[in-house]
């Protein structure tokens, strides 16, 4: 079931809504809002967004709960980029620091426990599924590197790490 119904994200002629779905360029009406707390009676989308990318990269199931399908998600971008983009594009880079922060914690968890998930961990961490956007394989490994660097330090581990060499369980 979709977070809105039809009738809340279609106009009278079938159309799809793009701006007058978000509190910014509908006050009185919009749904969702572009911010990081709801306004009015509109949800952050952002709020949505980062925590359901962050289990699902390809934006499937928060296409599928927010809007109802994945078809109406990807109109919406495409229809908007240029008052979207800028926000969509903070927000991925969130998730992608979230997920691999999630990575992270799981070859954490491999060093202490033994179990064989490493690999998967390594997957989620170097992202083979992302279509890659430029032909420049540096430019695309240096972004992928700087984001599991971001998440590895905001996860925690580097702290975790220092303690288990301070114990002698690793060199």
């Amino acid at each position: 079931m979709a977070l809105f119904t039809r009738d809340q994200l279609y106009g009278k002629r079938n159309t799809k809504y793009t701006k007058h779905l978000f509190h910014e360029f509908n006050p009185e009406g919009g749904l969702l809002n572009l911010s990081n707390e709801p306004k009015g009676d509109s949800i952050p989308l952002r709020t949505i967004f980062i925590p359901m990318v962050a289990r699902d990269p390809r934006k499937v199931e928060f296409a599928e709960y927010v809007f109802g399908d994945y078809e109406f998600w990807e109109y919406l971008q495409r229809r908007s980029v240029s008052w979207i983009g800028s926000y969509l594009d903070d927000w991925r880079m969130k998730a992608d620091v979230k997920r691999k922060s999630m990575a992270f914690n799981v070859i954490m968890q491999e060093l202490q426990d033994g179990k064989s998930s490493y690999q998967a961990a390594k997957y989620l961490i170097e992202e083979p599924w992302k279509v890659k956007e430029s032909d420049d394989k540096r430019a695309t490994r240096k972004k992928v590197r700087e984001t599991a660097e971001q998440a590895f330090e905001e996860s925690g581990v580097s702290e975790d790490l220092e303690r288990l060499r301070e114990s002698g369980l690793i060199q």
